[in-house]
């Protein structure tokens, strides 16, 4: 029995079982930072920073000034295949609540695609974003 088991043990550690044939790279390391990363703070201007994080997913960011969170019901994340998209041009958007400042959003289509922010006043976008273009993979 004990013979057995030492050579079940010796074949396993031989054939390395459950061992993946596949080695780490550094991408997955980047992908973890990219999403543990903090929105921009202290800025001038409604600012919009995004990056693909693989597996169609999108991390948005964005700082907003302190003028332009009064009266503000929330914020707008706006996704086109153009620059600039606006509510009239996205072909798709996300809303947020005023409290929030980033997002991570999952199942986006592959290919480029260009990403605004705009803070919502009166159920209306007041003001937008710069706007970022981000290859989704």
């Amino acid at each position: 029995m004990k013979k057995s088991l030492l050579l079940m043990a010796t074949a396993l550690m031989v054939m390395g079982a459950g061992c993946s044939q596949t080695t780490s790279n550094s991408s997955s390391t980047a992908t973890d930072n990219q999403k543990n990363s903090a929105p921009p703070t202290n800025v001038k201007t409604l600012t919009l920073v995004a990056s693909a994080l693989g597996n169609r997913e999108v991390k948005i960011q964005f700082g907003v000034p302190e003028v332009d969170t009064k009266d503000a019901e929330g914020y707008r994340i706006l996704m086109g295949k153009t620059n600039n998209p606006d509510m009239k041009t996205a072909s798709d958007w996300y809303t947020l609540g005023e409290t929030y400042r980033e997002k991570i959003w999952s199942n986006r289509p592959e290919g480029k695609r260009h990403f605004r922010v705009c803070v919502m006043k009166k159920n209306t976008c007041a003001s937008y974003s710069n706007n970022v273009e981000v290859d989704i993979k």
